[in-house]
């Protein structure tokens, strides 16, 4: 699906992770790549061969879906085998040093990136997007909902509720 819509749409995959609930893009790539070793379904990226990982490693002949060249330009790298080097020692590096934290910048948020990224993607998805907000952290911007807790909205409602369908262990 992803490299015909890759034909179809003109994208420009930079790196991908197939997962049951979530797709993302551009400049989180070591962070896409530990999505599996984060949730402890395997120990390396490697071993899911469902993502970008390997497809940077071991990069495919035909129907490839990462436009390399686009990718290799953006990160400053001449050659694949420069990207492909690089790329395995950020995995390593992120592996040994136990960096396997979610990061709420890149789950919460539909799109991080430049204010001009950022403007672009919001104005392209318009009412999509309508309640979402573009905030500024750690030098970049993200587009994203802000995230409201339960007891704001629901403040003295929960309190009358509380009492009511509270039973104690054993009361049924």
């Amino acid at each position: 699906m992803l490299f015909r819509a890759k034909q179809k749409y003109g994208l420009e995959v930079l790196n991908y992770i197939v997962t049951s609930n979530h797709t993302h893009l551009a400049s989180c790539l070591i962070y896409i790549d530990m999505n599996m070793v984060r949730t402890g379904v395997v120990s390396h990226p490697s071993e899911w061969r469902w993502s970008g990982y390997n497809e940077i490693q071991n990069p495919k002949k035909r129907y490839t879906i990462f436009n390399y060249s686009r990718l290799m330009e953006l990160l400053g790298f001449e050659s694949l085998d420069v990207l492909k080097e690089v790329h395995g020692q950020w995995i390593e590096d992120s592996l040994k040093k136990g960096k396997l934290a979610r990061e709420e910048r890149w789950s919460r948020s539909i799109a991080v990136g430049s204010r001009e990224y950022i403007e672009n993607i919001q104005t392209k998805l318009g009412v999509k997007v309508i309640h979402c907000k573009i905030h500024e952290t750690q030098g970049s911007f993200e587009l994203r909902e802000d995230q409201i807790p339960y007891t704001v909205a629901f403040g003295t409602e929960n309190e009358k509720l509380r009492r009511i369908n509270t039973y104690e262990l054993g009361s049924f």
